[in-house]
């Protein structure tokens, strides 16, 4: 069907419009009948029960015929729905992954803000490269911030241009946003850290000269998606009383510039050790000092580095028996995944190749010239491939 204004259908052959609850003459610029519904019996423009939105269609939409809708309204409705989908509680986004799921809640969030399928799609978009940004802006280290600043004020600029506003005012709210997040991480929850976001870009946006609504849904998906993206935001964060940080219920530690979830005395023991190989000991050191690493030690046997979000999954208790029968301790299968992490620019590019084995050359410069060296220095097994391995638990991160 051909849709017009806040996308309902036109019925061309008697030149009315179907708003689903009654029928719109455009000609007359009045239902053909009345609104059985007083909305506001405070208004004298609600009771001309014939027009359309108070005769305010800027303002506001009426996509059933019956009710009007105000802009703010749609906004906040539209973040509360893409905070709803963004729990890790619902499981969207363990399903689609964080790129998915921050795409599907910036679409339903356009669709819900603008009643459109144009700003169902706008929405989506925004979504997905405010979630590119945070993962660019990541790869910046000790510069991210300054990079977060720059590329989320580009988006914001851009979100604001495709909603009819200015570039200068969205550039100005989303970097805003990006400037204040290391504050707005310390809120543990994600609905009042997006809440905060909103109305913090909505103030500035006013300021800017463009509309509140805009500047407070360009803040709630900077700090929903971006965030997301650099491991911070979008995680259901929580603090209690003693000010202790937990992830789904693991204790989050920062050792040294490293963000360990999960079992932080793990990490301590197998780097301690790992540091008797002079090489990982500069690894590990290199890495503490720029902050950016995440340790994900509930991985049940999945140990692997994910180059785009700079994070490790380690099981402190798997070790791995190779094809030579030699066994390799969980405190050495960490300093391999920290060889990877040790050249992130590399692990990206090799990383989009399905394969993971002995001819992947990542894999050959992560075990001929990091984990092998420090092997021979611990006495632990030389790994000469890296497919056919199998993993057994042990006591701990030291143990074989």
């Amino acid at each position: 069907p051909n849709r017009g204004f806040t996308d309902h259908e036109h019925i061309e052959e008697l030149g009315l419009v179907h708003m689903n609850g009654r029928l719109y003459d455009p000609l007359i610029a009045r239902f053909i009948s009345a609104d059985p519904i007083i909305a506001d019996p405070l208004s004298v423009q609600a009771f001309n029960r014939y027009s359309y939105v108070d005769n305010n269609p800027l303002t506001y939409t009426d996509p059933t015929g019956y009710l009007k809708i105000g802009r703010v309204l749609r906004t906040v409705v539209a973040i509360a729905v893409a905070v709803v989908i963004m729990q890790p509680q619902l499981g969207i986004v363990a399903a689609l992954g964080k790129f998915g799921a921050s795409v599907l809640a910036g679409t339903v969030a356009g669709a819900i803000s603008t009643g459109t399928v144009q700003g169902a799609l706008m929405g989506g978009l925004s979504a997905g490269l405010f979630y590119g940004a945070g993962s660019v802006a990541a790869e910046f280290g000790k510069a991210a911030s300054i990079a977060r600043v720059g590329l989320s004020g580009t988006v914001g600029g851009m979100m604001s241009v495709m909603q009819g506003g200015k570039f200068g005012s969205g550039f100005l709210a989303a970097g805003f946003t990006a400037t204040i997040s290391p504050g707005l991480e310390k809120i543990g929850d994600i609905a009042a850290r997006t809440a905060v976001a909103a109305i913090a870009d909505g103030v500035a946006s006013v300021i800017g000269g463009c509309k509140f609504e805009n500047g407070a849904i360009t803040g709630a998906f900077q700090a929903l998606f971006a965030g997301l993206a650099e491991g911070s935001g979008g995680h259901g964060y929580s603090r209690d009383d003693s000010g202790k940080i937990s992830l789904g219920g693991q204790l989050i530690t920062d050792v040294d510039g490293v963000i360990v979830i999960g079992n932080a005395a793990a990490y301590r023991e197998a780097r301690d050790y790992l540091r008797a190989d002079p090489s990982m000991a500069k690894i590990i050191a290199d890495l503490e000092k720029g902050g950016s690493l995440n340790i994900y030690t509930n991985s049940n046997e999945v140990n692997s580095y994910n180059p785009h979000n700079n994070s490790i999954k380690w099981d402190p208790t798997s070790a791995a028996r190779l094809s030579s029968g030699d066994t390799v301790s969980p405190a050495l299968i960490l300093g391999h995944e920290l060889g990877h992490a040790a050249s992130p620019r590399l692990g990206m590019f090799l990383g989009m190749f399905p394969h993971r084995d002995f001819t992947n050359l990542e894999e050959y410069r992560v075990i001929k010239f990091i984990e092998n060296p420090a092997a021979r220095i611990l006495g632990e097994g030389i790994r000469m491939d890296h497919k056919q391995v199998q993993f057994f638990k042990v006591k701990g991160p030291t143990n074989r």
